[in-house]
C-alpha cells in the first residue's frame, strides 16, 4: 500500500514571530541577564572579590536596567512594519496578530509597572519611614492582596474567558452579558461576607507582617489601621469589577486597556499624595497625624481605585458587554467556573501569606 503524501496544511511552516520580534525577545532576555549577573557580583561577597571594579559593575547594572523597556517599546512602534505579514492571511496572519497583541500588552504593562514604582517612591517621600507610612502602605495593598491573593480573583476571571468567547463568537451578546453579570454578582455577594472578616483580621495581618522586624504595632497604630481598612474596603469590590471587565475584554482580544489601566490608579494615588504633601507637609508629624490627612489619603486612594475600575468597566462596555450584577448562583456556567477554581484556593492563600 503506497504511503499517502503529507497534507499541505500539516507541512506548512507557520512562522510565529518575525525577525524583529525575535530581536525584542532576545534583547530583553540579554538585558535582564546582565542585570541579574551584575546584581549577583555586587551582592555576593566572593563574586565581588573575584571581579573587582565595583564602580564599573554598578554602571553596567544601572544602564542595563534603564535600557530594559527599550526593546519592548521599539518592537511596539514597529508593528506597522509588519502590515504585509498581517495581510498574508491564514495562520501567518493569526500568528502575527497574536505577537502584536503580546507586544502591545507588554508595552502597556511596562507603563503600569513604572507608574507603580513611582507611586511607591512618592509614598516614601511624602509619608517617610514612619509608622503611619508603613500602616498606609500595608492597608492600601490589603484589598488587592485579599482579592487577587487569598481569593484567587484573577484565576476565577481567567476561567470565565472561554465561556464568554463561546457566546460572543456565536454572536450571542445577551448570553455573554448574562454570564459575565452573573459572575460579577456572585463575586460581589461573596465579598460582602469577606469584607467584615478583612476588617477584623487586618490588624492581625499587620502584626504578622511585623514579625522579626522589631516591636509589634502599638495600639494607636492598630486603631489607625482599622480606620484605613474601613476606608479602603470598597476597593475589594472595585477589583471584582476590574477582573470581570478584563475577562470580557480578553475574550474580545482587547489587551491594551487591561494592561495599561492600572496606571490610572497609580497616577491617582500619586496625585492624592501630592495634595497631602501640599496641605500637611511630609515626613513625621510631632503632634500626630491630623484626621484630615487620614481622610484625604483613605478616601482619595479608594477614589483612585474606583477610577481604575470605571475605566475597565467602560472598556468592557466598548467590547460589547454591559456589566450589571446578576444572581450568579443560578447560572450553571458560573458555578462551573467556581467549581474548577476552588481546588487552587489553598495554594493562592499560601502565596498571599508569602506576600505579607
Amino acid at each position: 500500500m503506497a504511503a499517502s503524501s503529507p497534507s499541505p496544511a500539516i507541512t506548512q511552516l507557520i512562522r510565529r514571530f518575525t525577525g524583529g520580534e525575535r530581536w525584542v525577545h532576545w534583547s530583553t532576555a540579554a538585558l535582564l541577564g546582565i542585570c541579574l549577573a551584575t546584581a549577583a557580583i555586587m551582592y555576593v561577597g566572593p563574586l565581588e572579590i573575584l571581579f573587582g571594579r565595583r564602580r564599573l559593575v554598578e554602571l553596567v547594572h544601572v544602564y542595563a536596567g534603564f535600557a530594559l523597556p527599550a526593546p519592548i517599546l521599539l518592537g511596539w512602534l514597529s508593528l506597522k512594519d509588519r502590515k504585509d505579514d498581517r495581510d498574508a492571511g491564514g495562520p501567518l496572519k493569526r500568528a502575527a496578530a497574536a505577537a502584536g497583541d503580546s507586544l502591545t500588552a507588554a508595552a502597556w504593562t511596562m507603563v503600569s509597572r513604572v507608574t507603580g514604582v513611582v507611586r511607591i517612591a512618592v509614598i516614601g517621600a511624602v509619608l517617610g519611614p514612619t509608622f503611619f507610612g508603613n500602616t498606609y502602605q500595608f492597608t492600601n495593598t490589603l484589598p488587592n492582596l485579599v482579592y487577587y491573593g487569598f481569593l484567587a480573583g484573577q484565576l476565577f476571571s481567567s476561567l470565565l474567558v472561554p465561556a464568554l468567547v463561546r457566546h460572543l463568537d456565536a454572536g450571542d451578546r445577551r448570553s455573554a452579558e448574562r454570564v459575565a453579570g452573573s459572575f460579577l454578582g456572585l463575586t460581589l455577594a461573596a465579598l460582602v461576607v469577606v469584607a467584615p472578616l478583612t476588617v477584623a483580621v487586618g490588624p492581625l495581618l499587620l502584626r504578622f507582617a511585623a514579625l522579626g522586624g522589631g516591636p509589634g504595632p502599638a495600639a494607636a497604630q492598630v486603631h489607625l489601621a482599622r480606620l484605613l481598612i474601613g476606608m479602603f474596603l470598597p476597593q475589594i469590590f472595585c477589583y471584582a469589577v476590574v477582573a470581570t471587565s478584563i475577562a470580557v475584554m480578553n475574550s474580545r482580544k482587547r489587551f491594551a486597556l487591561p494592561a495599561g489601566a492600572p496606571a490610572i490608579e497609580n497616577l491617582g494615588t500619586i496625585a492624592v499624595l501630592g495634595i497631602t504633601a501640599a496641605l500637611y507637609g511630609t515626613g513625621s508629624r510631632p503632634g500626630g497625624v491630623p484626621a484630615g490627612e487620614i481622610l484625604l489619603l483613605g478616601l482619595g486612594s479608594t477614589a483612585a481605585v474606583a477610577l481604575h475600575a470605571a475605566a475597565q468597566w467602560h472598556g468592557a462596555r466598548r467590547a460589547g458587554v454591559v456589566l450589571l450584577p446578576r444572581a450568579g448562583w443560578r447560572e450553571p456556567e458560573v458555578l462551573e467556573v467556581v467549581h474548577r477554581a476552588l481546588p487552587a484556593l489553598g495554594q493562592t492563600g499560601l502565596f498571599g501569606l508569602q506576600m505579607l
